[in-house]
């Protein structure tokens, strides 16, 4: 492994959540690598549940500020690439033992 890598370990020691942004614009083809990078993430049954979102206008950006705590942060950046998941039927009954997971953790409380 190259020395300039990081261990796992060592990425997530370091991580940081960056809330201030520059005003630069990001050209398209360091969103689609971003986008093919998250793409090639590890899913369950290669079933890969997700699509990506580019948003970049500041209405519907506002809105995911609002629905998601009202973190300013958020509609302060040039762009968004939100991540959203389909929900796939699992033939195994997975869900079904969730669900009545959350139900016996409901009749607890």
């Amino acid at each position: 492994m190259s020395s300039n890598l990081l261990s796992t370990k060592e990425a997530i020691e370091k991580r940081r959540s960056i809330r201030n942004f520059k005003e630069d614009s990001v050209s398209n083809d360091v969103i689609m690598e971003l986008i093919e990078s998250a793409r090639l993430a590890p899913s369950g049954c290669n079933s890969q549940p997700w699509r990506f979102k580019i948003v970049k206008d500041l209405q519907t950006k506002s809105k995911l500020q609002e629905i998601a705590y009202n973190q300013k942060w958020i509609s302060s950046s040039v762009l968004l690439i939100v991540l959203c998941t389909k929900i796939v039927k699992d033939k195994r009954g997975a869900r079904e033992i969730q669900k009545k997971r959350d139900e016996r953790e409901m009749e607890l409380q």
